[in-house]
């Protein structure tokens, strides 16, 4: 059985890719990860499709001042549409940064679902609880 010698042009190539994207480190502190690699192919080959547009990830603050709350989005993503549910069986609100009074002290449930487009296609929940007090 015969070995062939490894094709050196080739190998060094190989290494030379490799060193370039971070796979070969030597002590280097940040190696690159594996969506790193994914991420720098995409970026060099012209021919993929236009990536997603970004991801929605809502988050909200509340403001609470007694039984009154102000809800402030908080959202990344650049959403278009907001829904918030605020616990107490009332009616929701659609608005950006609503503000809500509670009939009882308590602690409620709160969720915004904060989306990107008008159907359903990129849209986050951030469920947390508030308490409010007179």
């Amino acid at each position: 059985m015969s070995h062939k010698k490894p094709n050196t042009p080739t190998l060094l190539i190989l290494v030379a890719f490799a060193l370039a994207v971070g796979l070969l480190t030597w002590g280097c502190p940040n190696p690159a990860t594996q969506g790193d690699v994914e991420r720098i192919v995409q970026e060099n080959n012209p021919t993929d499709p236009a990536p997603d547009p970004a991801r929605v990830s809502a988050a909200w603050r509340a403001t609470i001042a007694g039984l009154v709350v102000q809800f402030t989005d908080l959202s990344s993503g650049d959403p278009v549409r907001w829904d918030w549910d605020f616990g107490d069986l009332t009616a929701g609100s659609s608005r950006q940064n609503p503000l809500h009074t509670y009939a009882a002290a308590g602690t409620y449930e709160v969720r915004l679902q904060a989306c990107s487009s008008v159907d359903d296609s990129n849209c986050s929940e951030a469920p947390a609880s508030v308490t409010v007090a007179p």
